[in-house]
């Protein structure tokens, strides 16, 4: 009886099914159907967005880049322009018209960005206001502290060599521009020559001098004796050679001490 059951419920069900028009095999496959094309269009849509996605990244990541080293070689004053063409091309909205054609022509822009003589300016600007900051500095450190060693006229030294020669008579005082420590004292066929540390990095020297009897590591006053002019061999002339050196460096004396009073011969 249950079994005669069974089969009249599933003859009934399949006539309720008959007239309704559902075909229970083609409803499951239409169903399927697009399942599969719901995953075809979204691995495609998906896809799509990662290219899109990696080109913006890499586009971004060279401008980056180039931004960053820019400014890591350049003074803040002179990074205007970079930055406004940077600006312009990060505020783009890349995602509306990312194309290999459109990635291209950003690269090549930015390629033909001189940045190589756009840092080398700067760079020779940098040093030029760097060199003038530091002058005005040293001046002001050294103002009414120094005196000159010998009150006579001056020379320019020739060729590479920063410094002067001061002409005095033989015999004639040389005395210590500024307080300081003696780092070396030397002599030879030529003279003798002392080398005075004055702090921040500002050092003197004076050559060619003679009857001298200062030594390494003595401590020295501002208008304290060193020694007398001496004949400057290869020249007729005497006096003292007379350098003002900073941070190691050999600079022109007469840029940073007062030399008005004495006669450029």
């Amino acid at each position: 009886m249950s079994n005669y059951r069974s089969q009249y419920e599933r003859y009934y069900k399949n006539i309720l099914e008959q007239k309704r028009g559902i075909n229970p095999i083609r409803n499951i496959n239409t169903y399927n159907s697009k399942i599969s094309y719901g995953n075809s269009y979204n691995s495609s849509k998906n896809k799509k967005k990662f290219v899109n996605k990696f080109i913006y990244q890499c586009v971004v990541s060279v401008i980056l880049f180039t931004i960053i080293f820019s400014f890591k070689i350049m003074p803040v004053q002179k990074t205007k322009d970079i930055y406004t063409l940077s600006k312009q091309y990060l505020t783009q909205d890349f995602s509306k018209k990312i194309s290999y054609p459109y990635v291209i022509s950003v690269i090549n822009k930015i390629k033909t960005t001189d940045f190589k003589n756009k840092a080398v300016d700067c760079m020779n600007l940098l040093k030029e206001k760097t060199a003038k900051f530091e002058k005005t500095n040293i001046k002001t450190k050294i103002k009414n502290n120094y005196c000159l060693p010998v009150l006579a006229s001056y020379m320019k030294l020739q060729g590479d060599i920063q410094g002067v020669l001061l002409e005095g008579k033989e015999g004639q005082q040389v005395i210590c521009s500024m307080d300081g420590t003696v780092v070396k004292a030397t002599s030879d066929k030529d003279g003798q020559s002392i080398l005075i540390n004055h702090g921040d990095g500002i050092q003197t020297y004076y050559g060619m001098i003679k009857n001298s009897i200062i030594k390494e590591g003595d401590e020295v006053k501002k208008g304290e004796y060193l020694g007398d002019c001496n004949k400057i061999s290869n020249t007729k002339k005497t006096g003292v050679i007379f350098k003002f050196i900073y941070m190691g460096k050999e600079q022109d004396p007469t840029e940073y001490l007062d030399f008005s009073n004495l006669s450029n011969v």
